[in-house]
């Protein structure tokens, strides 16, 4: 019996569709095998070295910093062997759920406060969740042995090895030195860039913070084959670190601690500068804080009480601030009108006591005047009319021109850590305040007030630059003697300006006469009393005795010694203390003899 044609067909079409479907079956089968070809045969290196690199691990291996040492190799900052808490956020089964409570329960065992747990949370989220990232470091023995015990329950933390930053001279070089903490997460965007890696601590301040990079050393490497959550089953190969170069500063620990007692209960800073070199003897400022305290972290509670406490332990007046001079700044105006030839040393003046500028007195500070009195006389009495005369005759752009040629603002080495001076002229007033200069201004600029603003790096230096007749720059590191200045003026009024700063500590009537060295050592130098505001007076003209603390005058007092063969410069600067004859001149006293008697200068020719 025939095949009907409606089944014929179907059977057509049914053959139709296997031919298709073999056909289909046959490419897929092709496309597979190439594919497979490809990936076993073609690019096999490729991928063998991606499957390789997924086991493969490079972690960095960290060097030990360069330590910070004293101009005699005694230790300012150095390395203490600890412990470390690391957390590894991949090996937590459930990352979002389980960190906060393990956090919390570290903090309940080492004390940390919700903000350094939030903080450690913050940081877990910016770390490769395959590596280790430093929580907490300074752990010692004790600390870490407790929470050893309860490791088991505590997924992906380890305790491993660590290195502590110490000061041993704690608070007494904090404002210089500086101190190392961890990297924040506004820090991780200045850092990721330079290849730094989250677990290491870095400068936060002072020396620290700028020698970071040399103090850092380089880091080493270790290839290292880790599980899929990141723990290190062996080391494959090791390329070890260079450790940071130890830094050797021209600071002098003895004196350091010297002017700190000496400042002790004093809000203010002292700086001294070794002449010959310019190398940084001492950099002090009081009150200060405890920079091992901001190592690991300070607390916000200790944050909070150093921000609130009104004497400003945090701030560095010796560099970062910036103050009136007063009188000191009358060097700069007699230098320039001797060297102008506007005055001689025989030139004398007129004080009664007041002085008329335009419709306004301007007073001297002592009420009944000076009398007549010559450029030497004037500076080692500190009378304000001479150089409001003086200094009207001169001109405000001479002056700014004399106190850049002192060296103001040259700071060399320490050009990063200090705030540049304010020496006005008309040009700095027309752009800053956008105002004219008028006559009363300079006056008052000639002793030291007004708008001129200085800090004890500057002064110390100025009178670093006097008694050697050349710009000397500081210098941080302990460095061969400078090479000769290159003189600033004439040696003529060189010996006037030293000669009258000499008799400002041995004459009987210098205002720094109580201040006067042991052992026969002659010092040159100049008080200041700086007005904070402008002083209140009754209708005699005399100053009202009853001045609030926080308008008190500012002390200052900048020498230098032996007067002969001049070794170092010295400024010491007290806030809200009254006269400088009286508050500051005995601090750089007190540190100078003792300095003398450790280094006895050489017998005069």
């Amino acid at each position: 019996m025939g095949i009907g044609r409606e089944e014929w067909r179907q059977r057509e079409t049914l053959r139709g569709r296997l031919i298709l479907f073999y056909l289909l079956f046959v490419l897929v089968t092709l496309v597979l095998v190439g594919r497979l070809v490809q990936l076993q045969v073609i690019e096999a290196d490729r991928y063998q070295a991606a499957a390789r690199q997924n086991r493969i691990d490079l972690l960095p291996i960290y060097p030990a910093r360069g330590q910070l040492l004293d101009r005699y190799n005694r230790l300012l900052a150095e390395n203490d062997p600890a412990f470390a808490i690391t957390l590894t956020p991949a090996a937590l089964p459930s990352f979002k759920e389980q960190l906060q409570p393990i956090l919390e329960r570290l903090g309940a065992m080492l004390g940390w406060t919700p903000e350094d747990v939030a903080d450690f949370a913050e940081r877990s989220k910016l770390a490769n969740p395959f590596r280790p990232l430093r929580l907490k470091g300074g752990l010692d023995w004790d600390a870490a042995s407790r929470l050893a015990i309860d490791l088991y329950e505590l997924p992906g933390i380890e305790i491993v090895a660590d290195a502590r930053r110490y000061y041993p001279m704690g608070p007494a070089a904090a404002h210089l030195l500086g101190y190392l903490g961890r990297i924040n997460a506004p820090d991780w965007r200045r850092f990721e860039p330079e290849g730094y890696d989250l677990n290491e601590p870095v400068g936060k301040m002072g020396i620290e913070r700028l020698d970071q990079d040399l103090l850092r050393g380089v880091n080493g490497m270790r290839e290292v084959e880790v599980t899929a959550v990141g723990r290190v089953v062996k080391e494959v190969s090791r390329t070890p670190p260079k450790d940071g170069p130890d830094l050797h500063l021209a600071l002098d620990l003895d004196l350091q601690s010297d002017l700190v007692k000496a400042m002790a209960n004093r809000r203010g800073a002292a700086v001294a500068i070794d002449i010959p070199t310019g190398g940084l003897l001492a950099y002090v400022s009081t009150p200060s804080f405890d920079p091992n305290q901001m190592v690991e972290g300070v607390s916000l509670v200790q944050w909070r009480a150093w921000n609130r406490d009104a004497n400003l332990p945090l701030l560095d007046r010796a560099g970062r601030g910036l103050y009136p001079p007063g009188s000191i700044f009358k060097i700069v105006v007699a230098w320039a009108a001797l060297a102008e030839g506007l005055i001689t040393p025989s030139t004398r003046v007129h004080c009664s006591g007041s002085y008329e500028v335009g419709d306004r007195t301007l007073f001297c500070w002592k009420h009944d005047g000076h009398g007549s009195v010559s450029v030497e006389q004037a500076l080692v009495q500190s009378c304000d009319v001479f150089f409001y005369d003086v200094g009207l005759r001169l001109g405000i752009d001479t002056i700014a021109r004399y106190a850049e040629a002192l060296g103001l603002g040259a700071l060399g080495d320490l050009d990063p850590l200090v705030k540049d001076p304010v020496i006005p002229n008309r040009a700095w007033k027309q752009v800053v305040k956008k105002a004219p200069w008028f006559p009363g201004e300079t006056a008052l600029a000639a002793i030291g007030q007004g708008y001129v603003l200085v800090n004890p790096v500057h002064m110390a230096q100025m009178m670093a630059t006097v008694a050697r007749g050349g710009v000397v720059k500081p210098i941080l590191l302990e460095r061969s003697p400078a090479g000769d200045a290159e003189p600033i003026v004439d040696d003529d009024v060189a010996r006037v300006i030293r000669r009258a700063l000499t008799q400002v500590v041995e004459s009987p009537y210098g205002t720094a006469r109580k201040s006067k060295l042991e052992n026969g050592v002659l010092m040159a130098g100049k008080t200041g009393t700086a007005q904070v505001v402008s002083i209140l007076r009754d209708e005699d003209g005399k100053p009202m005795r009853d001045v609030p603390p926080a308008v008190e005058d500012h002390a200052w007092f900048a020498a230098f010694a032996p007067v002969d063969h001049p070794q170092i410069a010295i400024c010491v600067f007290v806030a809200h203390a009254g006269h400088g004859g009286e508050e500051a001149a005995p601090v750089a006293k007190r540190a100078l003899d003792a300095y003398f008697a450790r280094h006895p200068p050489p017998s005069p020719d």
